[in-house]
């Protein structure tokens, strides 16, 4: 039929799970919050599996307009009091709601899931599965209950983290009670108020995630005492992390913010080419299971930077959480985690 839209049914049953595993239940009232630029199709996707749930689902949209000229359209008081009426709220924007002064009066009444993925598409490389908490919430323990976590590569890399006065964050991306926020796709620790010491050799394939930057070199981090105190290297890829760090004119642009590692069982991610850009979307990058993250800069994302390492080793208190970019032991996919994503 001419104008027919073709929907991937997997695209709606992504979404499905997600919302079950949220804790969404019959008649609970949802808004959906978008902007009038965000993937409309999306949108569609995000009301029709909230329906099929039985909930009473509401659309806000807002001009983009109000967004680009600095105002925060989220503390208008016709937009804060539709969401504080909402049980959930699902932020398609990419984060206003988590950016809004009005946050913490909404998180009173609501709890609330930012949704990263920005077109359709983008869903069909998202594996959702009750493992993941599971796994979330035991690399979360290893971090709380560990003293020294140590970095290492074959490349090169050796570094030596003290988790003694650690503040760990860990999300599966999930939102069961009044207060919640997250982000999805999740399936992330981090370890933050860290001292950590030595060298990072990231290597061709790693990434720069908020300047969407793939590594083609490699490049040598010398850190002292939480700060980076050198970059070397002659190349675009050294030039790129020296340029987005003092693109930050903060007194904690050089500071070493957290480290972690992902969790995120990503589909088709053995399909990605090694430079592939898709390797930044939804569900990988920092999410991708086995990928150890350094936050340098700040721990907020639009203030600081991420570097990815894909084949680094992670060992806390001499138990093995990642080899060469593999989880380990209880931190592992089982087989029926494997098998939805395959």
């Amino acid at each position: 039929m001419r104008g027919a839209v073709i929907t991937t049914w997997r695209w709606i049953e992504t979404l499905t799970r997600q919302m079950e595993l949220c804790g969404v239940s019959t008649h609970e009232t949802v808004t959906i919050l978008s902007t009038d630029t965000d993937d409309a199709a999306l949108r569609s996707l995000a009301a029709l599996s909230l329906e099929r749930l039985g909930c009473e689902v509401h659309e806000l949209i807002v001009r983009s307009g109000s967004t680009l000229s600095g105002r925060d359209p989220v503390d208008n008081p016709a937009v804060a009091a539709a969401l504080l009426h909402s049980d959930l709220v699902i932020d398609l924007t990419g984060g206003l709601v988590g950016r809004s002064d009005a946050l913490e009066e909404i998180l009173d009444e609501a709890r609330v899931l930012v949704v990263d993925v920005r077109s359709s598409a983008q869903l069909d490389g998202i594996v959702t599965h009750a493992g993941l908490a599971k796994r979330v919430e035991h690399a979360g323990s290893m971090l709380r209950s560990g003293e020294t976590a140590r970095i290492a590569s074959l490349a090169g890399t050796s570094l030596r983290v003290d988790l003694a006065k650690a503040q760990v964050t860990a999300s599966a991306g999930q939102v069961k009670e009044v207060g919640d926020f997250a982000h999805w796709p999740g399936g992330q620790v981090w370890a933050s108020g860290i001292s950590i010491d030595g060298t990072v050799v990231a290597m061709p394939g790693d990434m720069l995630v908020e300047s969407r930057h793939i590594l083609r070199s490699a490049v040598r981090i010398e850190l002292q005492r939480g700060l980076v105190v050198e970059v070397l290297g002659d190349t675009i890829d050294a030039d790129a992390l020296r340029s987005s760090l003092e693109a930050n004119t903060t007194e904690t642009a050089f500071a070493v913010a957290a480290f972690g590692w992902g969790l995120h069982l990503a589909r088709n991610r053995a399909g990605q080419a090694q430079f592939d850009l898709a390797r930044l979307e939804p569900g990988a990058g920092p999410c991708a299971a086995g990928v150890v993250n350094l936050r340098l800069g700040a721990q907020a994302p639009e203030q600081g930077l991420t570097l990815c390492l894909s084949n680094a080793s992670v060992t806390i208190d001499h138990v093995d959480a990642i080899v060469e970019g593999s989880l380990e032991g209880s931190l592992a996919p089982d087989v029926y985690e494997l098998a939805a994503s395959a």
